[in-house]
């Protein structure tokens, strides 16, 4: 389990809200029903990024949760376009904690010991329950194992945290939530992705955009460049095959290391192999996955990888 109480966190409320919010959205947005949500990215009038989010509907509101330090951005963006319509948002990044819990048994612990279905939730699903304290949970794809995110009162963190603990539930630090997050390449907006990318070369199309929903500001360009087929760049991940220096910015060459293809965003390296796994935008010509890049580290040695690209949607 993970702390990830920093992460942005925007209610949107009032009768317009789903309507309003599907207007600045890649992924259908109206369609969603209480209990299930969404992944999509906001973008701007040239569908470049200004945000990547996971949208939650709930009975009375919608919920955006986005990467940590984006929601004045969120905000700024979103509310620059409402001009009679019946919405608001509310900024309540830090007003309750959140935890994260996954690996292969989660949905096995959460439901013996806790009682709580998670195996009901499909991906971005969520529901409401009950351990010493209420919470909800959803489902995220912030791990390629099941992953499902906690929001609770801060002040039954303590508890929830003991509790889940006493399940076998093992406190983890960043370092390893960083690999679990290249590893089920979900991008970091600032870090991964910004607003000099176009949605689809964020690498994650099937899951944030749809393409029958309708019009939405940015919808043009990115119809445009689904018509043309192809990008010219996506983000991917790479597994490097021996230990080395690999850090953000690090240059991506093709295979036989005569042409730069990218360049590193995120690296991690992981705890049983000491071989760095990382993301990066790279051109067409190396971003299939099982192609073989080589990453140039600081000490003019090329070291060997071989691209992936994101895990099924579960």
């Amino acid at each position: 389990m993970f702390d990830v109480s920093d992460s942005a966190m925007i209610e949107v409320t009032g009768r317009d809200r789903a309507t309003f919010l599907h207007s600045f959205c890649t992924n259908d947005i109206k369609k969603l029903q209480p209990g299930q949500g969404c992944e999509a990215f906001v973008t701007n009038v040239k569908g470049r990024i200004v945000g990547h989010v996971l949208v939650f509907a709930e009975d009375e509101s919608l919920w955006i949760d986005g990467d940590p330090g984006t929601q004045a951005v969120l905000l700024g963006h979103l509310n620059r376009y409402v001009i009679t319509e019946d919405v608001e948002f509310h900024d309540r990044t830090g007003e309750f904690a959140r935890s994260l819990v996954c690996g292969p048994a989660a949905v096995v612990t959460l439901a013996e010991q806790f009682g709580v279905s998670a195996a009901r939730n499909p991906m971005y699903g969520g529901q409401h329950g009950l351990i010493l304290a209420e919470f909800g949970l959803r489902r995220v794809p912030w791990s390629v194992a099941p992953a499902f995110l906690f929001m609770h009162q801060a002040a039954a963190m303590t508890d929830l945290v003991a509790a889940l603990r006493a399940a076998n539930v093992v406190p983890a630090n960043g370092d390893v939530l960083e690999l679990l997050r290249i590893e089920a390449m979900w991008p970091r907006y600032g870090v991964d992705l910004t607003e000099d990318y176009l949605a689809q070369e964020a690498g994650r199309t099937a899951q944030a955009i749809s393409f029958t929903k309708g019009c939405y500001l940015g919808q043009e360009p990115i119809a445009r460049l689904d018509a043309l087929g192809h990008t010219n760049r996506e983000l991917r991940g790479i597994r490097f095959e021996m230990p080395g220096e690999v850090t953000a910015g690090t240059q991506v060459l093709d295979a036989i290391g005569a042409v730069e293809v990218g360049a590193i965003s995120s690296v991690a390296t992981h705890p049983v192999t000491n071989c760095p796994v990382a993301l990066a935008m790279l051109k067409t010509v190396a971003n299939a996955p099982g192609t073989t890049v080589l990453a140039r580290t600081p000490s003019g040695t090329d070291l060997r990888g071989v691209v992936f690209g994101p895990p099924p949607i579960i």
